[in-house]
């Protein structure tokens, strides 16, 4: 832990002097937690509360090592005024916030706006490859101002007796950076002068939005983990969402956290997460808006990021029991057994949430190899890289079969628009339908020509139209006096067509009948 604080971002933050910024850690990677972004989704406070609950133990050493190697960024409720006000989606104004990511406003999604340009900000230095969590613990030469060992090993108390360093010095005013200076600015390297080396990003800003930048120093490691926390209404059981990567092992590598969180968690489905490119930007039904515009997909677009997640838990229950889920090593007993798999949905429980929650925490330690109590060595699996390579054969088999099925699929269209060889025999012109099918009733039905399938579809066409024309003449209901038989139907038999025979009774009617036939 350093004795600097970080930066304050005018218009961000307070600017009050009793509450001053959090401190600067070296090397250590931020995790960034997000939830109800959608505030009638509940379930997502209660895995954020689970996630939470399990950071402040005091006595597992999985919490001691998250807080140990990683800084947390916790933002508990994204949209307050859409909860206070009792909304499912939108906030105050009616705007779902997470459609906003790509072009958030300053004044008109000031939450939207400030998670994106912290999360930039704290991502901004990890292309100097530096920031491997399990070397958070080692002295950097960079470092002003050391805290002992035994006090950086927790990055959530801070040590009373630190002196702080004046508020205004770190103070950065985004209001002042316009697009044109703000593209990129280099300083003077940091290893040469001891000066602190910035970069300023920019996003894209609407008409009458501020354009702002965030300058990034401070948190060398870059962003970990980003996970945005929603509930499912429709969709059973516990699942994330993935970004997609054209390559086989980025592709995997954005597989293995969710991977890890059902091998730690009784109620992550991996067989219900998904990665694929179609999620990243599918429009939504009602409002029309993509799903680029989502927190997952919008800053892995901003930073790179491979490590960027939604956590969807259905309200209700799940498919089943997570099985696999083994006991933990090396922990004599005080990590609590995975419930028993079921083959009956399961109805969920406060409890269940936020075991996912603490799932989600300890799948982060297997993700770098930190954890003390690794269920891995117990599994099918047996290590971390065994589940990175099983993941890589997995997606290469999934995208040989998708194309094969697409070699199948254009090989069986072109032999479709190839003339047949019995077309050949066939007369040039034809005066009569019904010679042509004659004709090719002639020839061996193996050989039936796409032009018959043609005719034939064209004659079942006519006479689905001929139908249709008859049923919206009786469309229109009619009154027919009681005891009397109603209108002939029209009968129909052919491919694609059902036969409908229907009888009404002509006894012990009295008054009037008000039949109407809708197709």
């Amino acid at each position: 832990m350093r004795a600097e604080r970080e930066r304050s971002f005018t218009g961000l933050f307070p600017d009050s002097a009793c509450e001053p910024r959090p401190r600067l850690f070296d090397g250590k990677k931020v995790v960034f937690i997000s939830s109800r972004v959608h505030p009638g989704e509940t379930p997502s406070s209660h895995v954020f509360n689970g996630l939470l609950n399990f950071l402040l133990r005091t006595d597992d050493p999985r919490s001691q090592a998250l807080r140990r190697h990683f800084v947390f960024k916790l933002v508990p409720m994204l949209n307050p005024d859409g909860v206070f006000r009792g909304h499912y989606r939108t906030d105050s104004r009616g705007v779902n916030l997470n459609r906003v990511y790509l072009d958030p406003n300053r004044e008109l999604h000031p939450s939207i706006f400030a998670v994106k340009q912290l999360f930039v900000h704290y991502h901004g230095d990890s292309a100097d490859g530096v920031g491997d969590p399990r070397d958070s613990g080692k002295s950097t030469g960079d470092c002003t101002s050391q805290i002992s060992s035994s006090q950086a090993t927790d990055s959530i108390c801070v040590p009373a007796a630190v002196a702080s360093v004046p508020e205004q010095s770190n103070r950065i005013s985004l209001a002042s950076s316009s697009r044109e200076d703000a593209v990129g600015t280099e300083m003077t390297d940091p290893k040469s002068t001891g000066q602190t080396q910035l970069r300023v990003h920019v996003a894209p800003s609407s008409e009458g939005s501020t354009v702002c930048g965030a300058l990034s120093s401070g948190h060398a490691g870059g962003v970990a983990l980003y996970v945005d926390l929603h509930a499912h209404a429709t969709k059973r059981g516990c699942f994330l969402y993935g970004n997609h990567f054209a390559d086989e092992a980025l592709h995997a590598e954005s597989m293995l956290f969710p991977r890890l969180v059902s091998l730690n968690s009784a109620h992550l489905d991996f067989e219900h997460c998904v990665f694929s490119e179609k999620n990243m930007y599918a429009a939504d039904k009602r409002t029309g808006q993509s799903k680029e515009g989502s927190g997952r997909v919008a800053l892995h677009h901003a930073t790179g990021a491979i490590h960027c997640y939604t956590l969807e838990c259905n309200y209700n229950s799940g498919r089943k029991c997570n099985g696999k889920v083994p006991a933990a090593g090396g922990d004599d007993g005080r990590v609590s057994p995975a419930e028993p798999p079921s083959p009956f949905p399961h109805k969920y429980s406060v409890e269940d949430f936020e075991e996912v929650g603490r799932g989600l925490g300890v799948a982060l330690l297997d993700l770098y190899g930190l954890n003390p109590m690794s269920r891995l060595p117990n599994t099918e699996f047996g290590s971390l890289d065994a589940v990175r390579a099983s993941l890589v054969e997995r997606v290469r088999a999934v995208r040989a079969k998708a194309e094969a099925t697409k070699a199948t699929l254009n090989k069986g269209k072109a032999s479709d628009e190839e003339p047949d060889q019995s077309e050949m025999a066939l007369p040039a012109t034809v005066g009569d339908q019904s010679t042509l099918t004659e004709d090719q009733d002639q020839l061996p039905k193996s050989s039936t020509s796409p032009t018959k399938r043609t005719l034939n579809a064209k004659k079942i066409e006519e006479r689905r139209l001929e139908l249709r024309r008859q049923i919206r003449a009786a469309k229109t209901c009619q009154r027919i006096p009681g005891g009397s038989s109603p209108w002939p139907l029209p009968s129909v038999s052919g491919k694609g067509m059902a036969v409908m025979d229907i009888q009404m009774p002509t006894q012990g009617l009295s008054g009037n009948l008000l039949w109407c036939f809708l197709h």
